[in-house]
């Protein structure tokens, strides 16, 4: 899939994509928007061997977290995950819920299928600070304005992140939900990676303005 900027308008900066097997180190979990359990392969290929499939988000768990792995490579496409855990969770009566069967060792999964939280407004052309700025969010964070549609690649503490902005702060500080025919889709570097999936990380920001 060719990323949503790789054909920019006249004159917009073009996103920079690193060639080859991006070596990542950050934390994700399974995407919230995913719709059926995730496939997990040997390889960065649809038709590569299939190792299993990590569950995801339903109704019937609305208050469980989803699973969570460690992203170790990113190539055309696919991210390399390990290891995967499921997060120990209590319920009602404070007893331990029964762990997901999760698959074991490194693996492959689509690019769309992971998420992670991005406390930060601004993107970039490339993962540079110096680079051309694609988006300025002012005081919001990508994670509060809009939907994480696929992680595209990493270089240290950057994230090359797919997005769809879906929403709009008020006057009165409210968020609102955009038509879907003003919603606006990009790709760009960011930093402020948060990989809590339930809250906040408690970090310092990220962004400067020159």
């Amino acid at each position: 899939m060719l990323l949503l900027s790789a054909v920019p308008a006249a004159g917009a900066p073009r996103v920079e994509m690193l060639a080859g097997t991006m070596q990542c180190d950050f934390m994700a979990w399974a995407s919230f928007g995913a719709k059926a359990p995730v496939a997990v392969r040997a390889e960065p290929a649809p038709d590569a061997k299939l190792l299993g499939y990590l569950p995801v988000w339903s109704p019937a768990h609305e208050e469980r977290p989803n699973v969570e792995f460690d992203v170790v490579a990113a190539r055309a496409g696919w991210l390399k995950i390990d290891p995967v855990a499921d997060p120990v969770e209590l319920d009602a009566d404070g007893r331990p819920l029964p762990l997901r069967s999760v698959p074991q060792g490194a693996g492959w999964i689509a690019a769309e299928a992971a998420q992670v939280g991005i406390q930060s407004a601004i993107g970039y052309a490339g993962p540079d600070a110096d680079s051309a700025v694609i988006v300025d969010l002012g005081d919001e964070w990508l994670t509060d304005m809009g939907t994480l549609e696929a992680i595209r690649g990493c270089a240290g503490p950057w994230l090359l992140i797919e997005y769809k902005l879906v929403r709009s702060r008020s006057a009165t500080g409210a968020l609102l939900d955009l038509p879907v025919k003003t919603q606006k889709k990009g790709a760009a570097w960011f930093r402020g990676i948060c990989s809590n999936q339930v809250t906040a990380c408690d970090q310092r920001s990220v962004d400067q303005r020159k």
